[in-house]
């Protein structure tokens, strides 16, 4: 794996540990991603959440619970 790529899957998967949506907003916002609400920004962010085989089970399958309880499908 490239280094550039490594480092980005070190940075999102950082930010995915401390499980905070306003840290979440500013580290897409860094990459240039913008999203129209804190909702639709949550939802995007749990569904990246529950695709990161590199996070622990407990926090994918929270995730994955969130948004099927919602009526969304997981990216797992």
């Amino acid at each position: 794996m490239s280094k550039e790529i490594e480092d980005y899957v070190r940075e999102r998967n950082a930010v995915m540990l401390e499980n905070n949506l306003q840290s979440f907003i500013k580290w897409a916002a860094s990459h240039g991603v913008t999203y129209y609400s804190p909702q639709i920004a949550d939802l995007s962010r749990r569904k990246i959440i529950t695709a990161c085989v590199g996070l622990p089970q407990a926090l994918r399958d929270e995730a994955k619970q969130w948004l099927e309880a919602r009526g969304y499908k997981s990216w797992d």
